[in-house]
């Protein structure tokens, strides 16, 4: 039994699903299996701002620091947004079938974590101009979700322009960083540990892999992966030979999708980074994505 279902009463199998079991009230969640009572902030964030973000660190295993990480989230604003910090107010549609996508990694309307970072940040501000929207979010989470993606953004009218207004708000950013943490980099950062992942370009690989697709698809590809090698490299196996592969079977992935196939070259941007030997991910360096070029420092990624 996961540690997860033995607190909530229920497995996880999917962002609906998890959903369907759950209610938010302000900052907290209650579980409708067995009644449990949790803070939203506290399941939410990470611990951000500290060394080795992403629950206890045995001995050896990557332990990334603050700047390490902006260094890896850099990298995964080159391949959201072609730019090396994060776009906290950026909202689009961009007709992939899962609504509207919008903030720092690309929360989305049709596939749950938009409504969860809605939730998070209105219980860090109740009164925040985007609180109004909760109540379609709500609806479109309880409809349909054929291949865990909806496109029905009724009730969201005028959201897109509201989310971009100009806005002095710390809540606004550290909100979307907690939930950035808690959907993504945590569960990456655990799946590198358990898999004896040693560099950072791994990790920063499983990271841009679990904001695209999700823990289960991160974690899916990861699981092909050392099937096809015969391990991990915790295993032995060579984890450049592994990474290699791992970014062949998401190629494969991606392929195989209509929205997805046109983002290929972020897959690419690492083999690239592969190339060059730097596998620790020691910045300034260099990177290209979609045939923009761009410097990676670090620096000035988060707030």
């Amino acid at each position: 039994m996961m540690w997860s279902e033995a607190l909530t009463g229920f497995p996880e199998e999917s962002p609906r699903q998890v959903r369907s079991k759950i209610t938010v009230e302000g900052n907290e969640m209650t579980s409708l299996v067995n009644g449990a009572v949790f803070a939203c902030v506290l399941l939410l964030s990470s611990g951000f701002g500290g060394p080795g973000v992403g629950g206890t660190a045995c001995p050896g295993d990557i332990s990334p620091d603050r700047h390490e990480k902006s260094v890896m989230l850099s990298l995964v604003a080159v391949a959201e947004n072609s730019r090396t910090i994060p776009v906290f107010d950026y909202a689009e549609d961009i007709g992939d079938g899962r609504g509207i996508t919008f903030g720092m990694v690309g929360f989305t309307t049709g596939t749950f974590d938009g409504s969860i970072w809605l939730h998070h940040y209105t219980s860090l501000d109740p009164s925040n101009r985007l609180a109004e929207y909760i109540p379609a979010m709500d609806a479109i989470d309880a409809g349909p979700h054929p291949g865990g993606m909806s496109d029905d953004v009724a009730g969201l009218e005028g959201f897109m322009e509201d989310f971009r207004a100009p806005l002095d708000d710390a809540f606004f950013k550290q909100s979307q960083i907690d939930v950035m943490d808690g959907m993504y980099w945590t569960p990456a950062l655990d799946l590198a540990r358990s898999l004896g992942v040693r560099h950072n370009v791994t990790l920063a690989q499983l990271f841009d892999a679990c904001i695209q697709m999700g823990q289960d698809g991160m974690a899916g590809i990861a699981e092909r992966t050392s099937a096809a090698l015969g391990g991990s490299p915790r295993e032995g196996v060579d984890e450049i030979l592994w990474l290699s592969c791992f970014l062949d079977e998401r190629e494969a992935v991606l392929s195989r999708n209509t929205a997805w196939k046109e983002s290929i070259d972020r897959i690419d941007m690492f083999r690239r980074l592969l190339q060059t030997g730097n596998h620790s991910l020691e910045a300034p360096f260099d990177v290209t994505c979609y045939g923009d070029s761009f410097t990676v420092t670090g620096t000035g990624v988060l707030p």
